[in-house]
């Protein structure tokens, strides 16, 4: 199975004043139900995006709850992590990309995915359908909840279809099944 998440903001105080996070009483325990849902619904040979934003505590307590999440974990960079590659490795991801751009494996004359962890411009979506003749879907989080337009630019409100937010506040709070 193949799986798509963003924006876990472990260790991160903050995200407690986000939507959906006020639930939390601490960091702590917003760290542990994100572990648990994560591992209720991932195996260790399914196949894990992390769209962004793992942690802002890149403390040693940060890596073990990652190294602890079941999965190989393929990390696309969100705007908070700011650490080199190779520390994403030491802390258990499998992959490290910038942006992840992939061809269907069960469709591929037909779609396209665009991985980030900001959603891209919607003319690039539209040059990559007219280049490739594929329906071009960003995957991508950072969003949380927002629907403010002046944060989000309106690409992602104009063309719902071209765009999937993965950020946990908007999934569940767990990873969520992608078909590809």
């Amino acid at each position: 199975m193949i799986y798509a998440v963003s924006d876990t903001h472990i260790n991160h105080t903050n995200a407690l004043k986000y939507t959906g996070r006020e639930r939390f009483h601490s960091v702590e325990e917003m760290n542990a139900e994100i572990v648990k849902r994560w591992n209720e619904v991932v195996d260790n040979n399914d196949t894990v995006y992390h769209l962004g934003d793992v942690f802002l505590s890149h403390s040693q307590e940060a890596k073990e709850l990652l190294r602890g999440l079941k999965g190989y974990k393929i990390l696309i960079r969100g705007n908070h992590d700011d650490k080199s590659d190779q520390w994403y490795y030491n802390a258990g991801f499998n992959e490290v990309h910038r942006r992840l751009d992939l061809i269907s494996p069960t469709h591929p004359a037909q779609f396209g995915y665009i991985l980030t962890h900001i959603p891209v411009p919607y003319w690039e979506i539209e040059s990559l359908e007219q280049e490739t003749g594929r329906k071009i879907v960003n995957l991508h989080g950072h969003l949380h909840l927002v629907t403010d337009r002046t944060f989000t630019g309106d690409d992602v409100w104009e063309h719902p279809s071209s765009y999937e937010n993965f950020s946990l506040e908007a999934r569940n709070f767990c990873p969520t099944p992608i078909y590809l």
